[in-house]
């Protein structure tokens, strides 16, 4: 109960800054939501990275989002792809530098700063991508990233050729962010 008058009390301050900023689909969703399922979103929160949640072998194994709640956040329509229902998320290059591949990963706080010499270079992950509905029900959440897990992933994109540095990320303005204590994996 407690998790749920937590949402709805952000909901409501979000709404009062900003009307409009949640859609009615959105709000009809968080009405009928359990407190089980709320419980399931602030695990599964924790493992976002850029509206997605990237798995890969080797975070399989690691200790990753729960199967079960990544099916669940499938079947109430936040994420597209599960474990066995896996999509290709691909990043091009968003720092256009002329200096090669740049992409920095946001994931609430954290980032992976990745980089590679060959500005035509796409980084490709299997995982599931938030849907609309996802995007806005997990923007609610205030997660801890879970930064043993943030690590492996930035392991496993190592392993596709690419350099990978871990970072936190300041806040600029609304639309600008900045790496700030950058350190090698």
């Amino acid at each position: 109960a407690d998790e749920l008058t937590s949402l709805w009390g952000k909901v409501l301050a979000g709404e009062v800054r900003a009307p409009g900023r949640f859609s009615l689909r959105t709000l009809d969703f968080l009405k009928n939501l359990s407190q089980r399922e709320a419980l399931a979103i602030e695990r599964v929160a924790a493992f976002i990275v850029q509206s997605a949640i990237p798995w890969t072998p080797q975070n399989a194994v690691a200790q990753g989002p729960r199967e079960d709640d990544l099916l669940e956040m499938h079947d109430l329509g936040l994420l597209s792809g599960a474990p066995g229902l896996a999509l290709s998320i691909t990043w091009p290059t968003e720092i256009d530098t002329g200096n090669g591949y740049q992409r920095l990963l946001r994931a609430k706080g954290r980032a992976l700063l990745v980089s590679h010499a060959d500005a035509t270079k796409k980084l490709s992950l299997h995982g599931g991508v938030l849907t609309a509905l996802g995007q806005q029900v997990f923007l609610l959440s205030n997660p801890v990233v879970d930064e043993q897990w943030l690590r492996t992933v930035g392991r496993d994109i190592v392993q596709k050729g690419f350099e990978v540095r871990i970072c936190n990320v300041r806040k600029l303005d609304n639309d600008r962010t900045q790496p700030v204590d950058i350190e090698s994996l």
